[in-house]
């Protein structure tokens, strides 16, 4: 997807986080929706680049209108090539739950970033299980639709 993101209110200076994306630039997108065999959900996978074509660093990404995250940015484990959420109890020895991780897309081979899917499951079934009466279309529609529910709590998935 190559579109021009519209301006979103800027997210406040974040000590967790640095080199915010130039309000206003042109951001290159490619997404791809990929079924994760170990996991059994799908898996989104994308690459952003700024107008020239540098990659972007994931402090610029998990700053730009790309993400919308429903924590503070400070309460993020930003690493160099990964970002954590805490833990699901709060407390501090709560193993954290991966959230952004840079792989390898597994049918291209390209370095992308990816929304980790371990968490994906347990996500979707929480909407399903409010359901009060069965889909319409088979449960596997209904399941891809509330997975872009869940996906799209988090990724801007507007076209552009």
């Amino acid at each position: 997807m190559d579109a021009e993101i519209p301006d979103i209110p800027e997210i406040p200076d974040d000590p967790a986080s640095s080199e915010p994306h130039p309000s206003g630039s042109r951001l290159m997108v490619e997404e791809h929706i990929v079924y994760s065999p170990t996991f059994q959900v799908p898996a989104f996978y994308f690459t952003a680049s700024d107008e020239s074509g540098a990659p972007l660093s994931l402090n610029s990404i998990i700053r730009s209108p790309l993400f919308h995250f429903p924590i503070p940015l400070s309460s993020l484990d930003v690493q160099p090539h990964k970002v954590d959420l805490p833990g699901s109890d709060g407390s501090e020895d709560a193993a954290p739950v991966p959230l952004l991780t840079q792989g390898e897309h597994p049918t291209t081979g390209q370095i992308c970033w990816y929304l980790h899917p371990c968490e994906t499951s347990p996500a979707v079934k929480e909407l399903l299980d409010h359901r009060e009466e069965p889909p319409k279309g088979g449960w596997e529609l209904e399941w891809l639709k509330a997975w872009f529910v869940v996906l799209g709590r988090v990724a801007y998935l507007r076209s552009g």
